[in-house]
């Protein structure tokens, strides 16, 4: 009697294409190919858990509050307590005139206008030594010199008796002053001469009437 070998009986080969074929239908009722099932081994690409790390959020770091708004002075006296104590740079002109600290004389008030067009100003406190690159105060026939200001700005100052002010830190000129005098124009002043000849000239003739009546 001959023997069968196991390994190439039929009915083992059977066994094999059947469990084949139970693999392939588990596969396509789940949706997935065996090409789909997730590889173990690390891919050149991938993120290690210690670069996650670097990259992750430390919820107990301290916020930066060095932060410096860009700011007009316009934006300035429509200000909310959100910009309260924050640190602002703002370039306007300098108008008026430098009024010394009462408390401490090394220290000054001058005012800054916009230079926007809409006439808002800020009363800045800085040290006189600052103040002394102020070639020019803004008036009547003169531009003032205009100051790039940067510093913390105060809604309601407590060391000033609440008033909005801006404590300048660093002051640099962007302008110089200029005059701003307009030159003489003829044509504007013979309106007026020629109504106050007619000023005069009824006067007389209401003494003459008068007189006539006397």
């Amino acid at each position: 009697m001959r023997l069968v070998n196991s390994a190439t009986s039929p009915v083992h080969a059977v066994r094999a294409v059947l469990l084949a074929i139970l693999l392939v239908g588990t596969f396509a009722i789940s949706g997935c190919s065996p090409e789909d099932l997730p590889d173990a081994s690390p891919q050149g690409g991938g993120t290690s858990n210690t670069e996650e790390l670097e990259n992750s959020i430390n919820p107990s770091q301290l916020p930066d509050s060095s932060f410096i708004y860009d700011a007009t002075i316009s934006s300035l006296e429509k200000a909310d307590s959100y910009i309260d104590g924050q640190t602002v740079q703002v370039v306007g002109e300098v108008v008026g005139d430098r009024v010394l600290a009462e408390k401490d004389p090394t220290y000054c008030w001058i005012t800054l206008e916009a230079v926007d067009g809409t006439y808002s100003e800020v009363a800045v406190y800085m040290t006189a030594n600052s103040a002394n690159a102020i070639d020019t105060f803004g008036a009547y026939g003169r531009h003032g010199t205009t100051l790039q200001v940067r510093g913390t700005f105060n809604l309601a100052c407590k060391d000033h008796e609440g008033v909005s002010d801006l404590h300048a830190t660093t002051v640099s000129v962007q302008a110089r002053g200029y005059s701003t005098a307009s030159p003489f124009n003829m044509g504007q002043v013979v309106p007026g001469l020629v109504l106050v000849v007619i000023g005069l000239g009824l006067l007389l003739v209401f003494r003459r009437i008068r007189e006539n009546q006397l």
